[in-house]
């Protein structure tokens, strides 16, 4: 799972294998180890929830949790939509997305659990 933030979004990318994963209703979390002091560790997560209508967004203890509710990532999972959006009170904004492919390989970077670009040849 990729985490992007810009101006007040939030933007998280999956891979096939994770969207399959919030489909099921199982969360993700993925860290990001600073230093060896777990309070500078920074870990972001993505939890499917049974209640709930509309995608959350809270950042505790240093770590931040997007909420989806469940039948909303079931149908984005099993289905063709590409993402999920949400604007918070606020204005604070959240993408979930799949992940495509780049057209532009990088060298050092694995996409093979991607999904295919849908402009690729």
């Amino acid at each position: 799972m990729k985490l992007r933030l810009h101006n007040n979004t939030i933007r998280l990318r999956l891979s096939q294998p994770e969207v399959a994963q919030i489909g099921e209703g199982k969360s993700l979390t993925d860290t990001l180890v600073i230093n060896r002091s777990f309070e500078s560790n920074f870990s972001y997560s993505l939890v499917p929830l049974a209640q709930g209508e509309r995608m959350e967004a809270i950042f505790q203890s240093n770590n931040l949790t997007v909420y989806v509710p469940m039948q909303l990532a079931k149908s984005w999972a099993f289905g063709q939509q590409v993402g999920l959006t949400a604007i918070l009170p606020g204005s604070l904004k959240i993408l979930v997305e799949k992940d495509f492919q780049c057209l532009h390989k990088r060298p050092d970077e694995d996409e093979s659990q991607n999904f295919p670009n849908p402009l690729a040849d």
